[in-house]
């Protein structure tokens, strides 16, 4: 008899689905075409837009951490639809109030919560339930489907605003939360257990049985239960600069490689920031070896900084079209790396158990640390002059980064 195939990739393919339904359209949507639009057409102070982007953003890092007080008194999928619905009500919002800017930017908060607990936070999650030592390609696959969101969804929404205006905009998001509801409410099963699965598979699982001293250390990992227990690791902190560092780059890439590329006569800029996001794609995807060569979550983690290191040197260094562009590339694979590693490696170090908690915490620390990058890269310009300050920043950080990598201590392998 034929061994049935087993549904954690089904429901990978589900989490990387609502990954690019929610989260793409309302960040390289909403976000940076939709609200900037709005602004220049109805003559909104250019402080709209900048309020508009910090309440989204805090609203998402934020209800990273509600997220995991929500789960312990509903479903995973009864939030998701909850959530569904909330972003659908702010959509509505917007193109009732959209004279009114102030009114506009306060239902960031909404949207972005509905963005944080449907896609950002259940997807990671409900990868984490499904696959246990061979969660690195399926959680590689859910996190580059939103590099992929990057790409696909500003090119729909510049056709759409050309044909149907800012409320056809905003009936794409619309759309995008009512197919999310259906394939939560007919498709995502939260857990292997409830149709008498395992995480990895049974097929897998007894091609590939866990080492005993393996599996035992891992098994007796503290439970982690509050985030009391969570902030006595070091490897929190650790973990959480880090991953605040791959922002600082991300954020100093594409915040300023515009006004960066214009100082040094560098003409077409758009495409670097393109070759940014494609970039950042492969490195995602790249997590997927982590299993395959048995590759520990350390030496990932070394590579991503590594890699921004380097791109930030070309560009400090070689004052061409080709430091820009090596620059550009190597800090997008690094920044790619590191999202799709970030997950991965807080189920490496604080246990399955524990993983919501730990992922949402530090998404939530990443998050509120982005309101802060923008102000220090300003601050510092305004004594350099010249915005290569931005790189110089980001290699104090890398650095920074590699050090603290270097002080992680080893990980339960899986």
């Amino acid at each position: 008899m034929k061994n049935k195939t087993f549904q954690g990739w089904y429901q990978a393919v589900y989490a990387a689905l609502l990954y690019l339904l929610i989260s793409s359209p309302v960040q390289y949507g909403i976000m940076s075409l939709l609200i900037p639009r709005m602004a220049l057409a109805n003559g909104w102070e250019g402080s709209v837009v900048s309020i508009s982007n910090s309440l989204m953003q805090g609203s998402i890092a934020i209800f990273a951490s509600v997220f995991n007080v929500l789960a312990k008194r509903f479903p995973l999928k009864r939030i998701m639809i909850g959530s569904s619905m909330l972003g659908i009500a702010s959509c509505v919002g917007i193109i009732l109030m959209q004279n009114s800017p102030y009114v506009v930017a306060a239902l960031c908060i909404p949207l972005g919560a509905s963005s944080s607990m449907v896609s950002l936070i259940p997807t990671t999650i409900l990868v984490n339930n499904w696959f246990n030592r061979n969660k690195s390609l399926p959680m590689s696959i859910v996190i580059s489907s939103g590099g992929f969101g990057g790409i696909i969804f500003p090119l729909v929404f510049q056709k759409v605003l050309g044909i149907a205006g800012n409320a056809g905009c905003v009936s794409v998001v619309i759309v995008t939360c009512i197919i999310s509801i259906l394939i939560v409410a007919f498709l995502v099963t939260e857990k292997p257990s409830e149709i008498g699965e395992i995480p990895d598979g049974i097929e897998w699982s007894e091609k590939h049985p866990a080492d005993p001293q393996t599996a035992a250390a891992s098994e007796n990992m503290p439970d982690i239960r509050t985030l009391a227990d969570l902030m006595k690791k070091p490897a929190f902190y650790i973990i959480t600069v880090i991953n605040i560092g791959s922002r600082f780059v991300m954020s100093s890439v594409c915040g300023y490689l515009v006004l960066f590329a214009a100082e040094r006569n560098i003409a077409q800029a758009a495409i670097y920031i393109s070759a940014f996001n494609l970039s950042s794609i492969a490195g995602r995807l790249s997590v997927s070896l982590k299993d395959k060569l048995n590759i520990k979550s350390k030496s990932f983690a070394f590579t991503s900084i590594i890699s921004m290191l380097l791109g930030s040197i070309s560009v400090c260094v070689i004052s061409s079209t080709l430091g820009l562009a090596a620059g550009t590339l190597l800090c997008g694979f690094g920044f790619g790396l590191m999202t799709s590693l970030c997950p991965i490696i807080s189920a490496d170090y604080f246990g399955d158990r524990s993983f919501s908690l730990a992922y949402g915490t530090i998404y939530t620390a990443t998050g509120v640390a982005a309101f802060l990058i923008p102000m220090i890269t300003v601050f510092v310009y305004s004594f350099a002059g010249s915005y290569i300050c931005a790189y110089v920043l980001n290699l104090i950080v890398c650095g920074i980064s590699f050090i603290l990598c270097a002080l992680l201590k080893k990980e339960t392998a899986r």
